[in-house]
């Protein structure tokens, strides 16, 4: 009895799921409807509304030009957002939130916009906001779909997905130019936009995504979150900052389900690898992973790097532009090269340290190779090539022939040393570490869950996924301890009060108080644990 109080309470305490608004604001943007929807938030603070629906004000007001917002945007350069955006050409009747009211059917994404009052070179917007209105009630925790294009916007992935083993916990003490994981994950806070994926995309980025937009410093982030997420923090440490980033990295993968590819064009393009690389690892999906395939040449990185061939040797250099390319020799055949539009126009590659980008773009492969490396992807990227110049390129930069060609853009110092440190390194060769427990764990404890936990049928990470259990869960352990196992994780079985029930690993949950003796009932797998708390 006094345990089915202890549900009572912790649900009555639980904040709602769902709630009937007749209007939403998220990150300075405010829907206002034509009564209450019912309506929630995805695991990345996004918000979620039951449709169809009707908008009756935006806010920001929307104005011819200003403060756009579309319905279901198409990849390219056409957009209804702000007509002051270099090279992406202003459509009037893109902007929806001049047609108020407006009504939205279900499966649809609005994508609010918040411009900049003043003009810069660059960027022109404070943000991009998204509502997805729903056909059904998604699941709790789940991750927002991606924006673009037309389709179903049912919600495929969970928080509870997450498996934060799949990442490494790599030693960060001598890693002393390490940012803080806090303020990383502040860049992915809000949503990370892309539609026009050419050169002139980053006219359309926001200066949250980088300073000037520019992909070269967008990669850096993007580095910086990789890597920190393989690193000896708590899983609770990593939450955050792995939440948005898988976020961003679902959104990157609807791109590319609709079609969409990141064309090698010098600096602009690169830094969108290892967002998908992490969310396709932690939520082990394999339609995400085969996105992966660097041979399909979807992406900057990929598509920038190569061996060289007998074909390069022979191709005649592109001159009209001034710039120093360098042809290629028989004695230069396999070696792992960069070109600043090697797949799309290989004619302006050059054999030479000093070619045109070559320090913006090799500085930045380091980050999504090493985070690959330290998760045991390499052979999921597929693309040889690309590890093989990273470390070329890295080297060089490092050896005493240098001759100070990456003065202006060398690899960030945070990725510089995670390679020299790590470069050696195997997935799992450093253990997970463990959250501080309140005190000893034993048969009979009542525990609550710290970070959503994957449930298994058994204590090892190789065992059955029976499912998971979120944060603030509660139960009571039943079996154990098994491990530490070569991953470091001790593992226990719980009797969860409500849910699946399993083994886990300790790591994820905290002592809430001791039971009275236990004593087993039987000689079965399960155990079951005596006394009410």
């Amino acid at each position: 009895m006094k345990i089915f109080l202890l549900i009572a309470l912790l649900l009555a305490w639980a904040p709602l799921y769902t709630e009937a608004a007749s209007s939403i604001t998220r990150h300075g943007v405010t829907w206002k409807f034509d009564k209450d929807y019912t309506a929630g938030q995805y695991a990345n603070g996004d918000w979620w509304v039951l449709g169809p629906v009707v908008i009756t004000q935006i806010t920001p007001t929307p104005a011819a030009g200003r403060n756009g917002t579309m319905v279901n945007p198409k990849r390219g350069r056409a957009q209804g957002f702000d007509d002051r955006i270099w090279g992406n050409t202003y459509n009037a009747a893109l902007n929806a939130g001049t047609n108020l009211p407006l009504a939205v059917a279900a499966n649809s994404s609005v994508v609010s916009s918040i411009s900049k009052s003043a003009v810069s070179t660059y960027t022109q917007f404070e943000a991009f906001v998204i509502l997805t209105v729903v056909d059904s009630v998604p699941a709790g925790g789940s991750f927002r779909p991606p924006y673009i294009g037309d389709g179903s916007r049912a919600s495929r992935w969970k928080a509870a997905d997450l498996d934060y083993s799949a990442l490494n916990t790599l030693n960060s003490s001598a890693l002393s130019s390490k940012p803080s994981i806090s303020t990383v994950a502040g860049y992915f806070d809000k949503t990370w936009y892309e539609q026009d994926l050419t050169w002139t995309g980053r006219y359309l980025h926001t200066s949250y995504m980088a300073p000037s937009g520019y992909g070269r410093d967008m990669a850096s982030r993007t580095g910086d979150a990789a890597l920190l997420l393989n690193l000896d923090y708590t899983n609770a440490e990593k939450q955050t900052l792995l939440t948005r980033l898988v976020q961003y990295g679902i959104d990157i993968y609807g791109i590319l389900a609709d079609g969409g590819r990141w064309y090698d064009t010098g600096g602009h393009n690169i830094g969108r690898f290892s967002p998908l690389l992490v969310a396709a690892a932690t939520l082990d999906d394999a339609e995400l992973k085969s996105r992966c395939d660097g041979s399909q040449m979807k992406f900057s990185e990929f598509c920038q790097t190569f061996f060289v061939s007998q074909a390069d040797v022979d191709r005649p250099r592109y001159t009209a532009d001034g710039r120093p390319r360098l042809p290629y020799t028989a004695a230069d055949i396999g070696l792992p090269e960069w070109g600043e539009t090697h797949n799309d126009n290989p004619s302006r590659d050059g054999n030479n340290w000093n070619a045109y980008y070559r320090d913006t773009c090799g500085g930045q492969l380091t980050g999504p190779a090493m985070a690959a490396r330290a998760m045991g992807l390499r052979s999921l990227a597929n693309w040889e090539p690309f590890f093989q110049y990273q470390e070329r390129h890295l080297n060089y930069e490092q050896s005493a022939g240098y001759g100070g060609e990456f003065n202006s853009n060398p690899t960030p110092a945070f990725h510089k040393q995670f390679y020299n440190v790590h470069k050696n390194a195997v997935p799992g060769s450093a253990g997970p570490p463990t959250n501080p427990p309140s005190g000893v764990f034993a048969l009979g404890d009542r525990i609550q869950v710290t970070q959503d936990t994957n449930v298994r049928d058994s204590g090892a990470l190789t065992a059955t996924l029976l499912g998971a259990q979120g944060a603030d869960a509660t139960g009571t352990i039943v079996a154990g301890p098994v491990g530490p196992d070569s991953n470091n994780i001790t593992w226990w079985q719980v009797d969860f009060d409500t849910g699946v029930d399993g083994w886990t690993g300790q790591d994820s949950y905290i002592k809430i108080m001791s039971q009275k003796p236990f004593t087993p009932t039987g000689f079965g797998v399960e155990l079951v644990g005596q006394g009410d708390p």
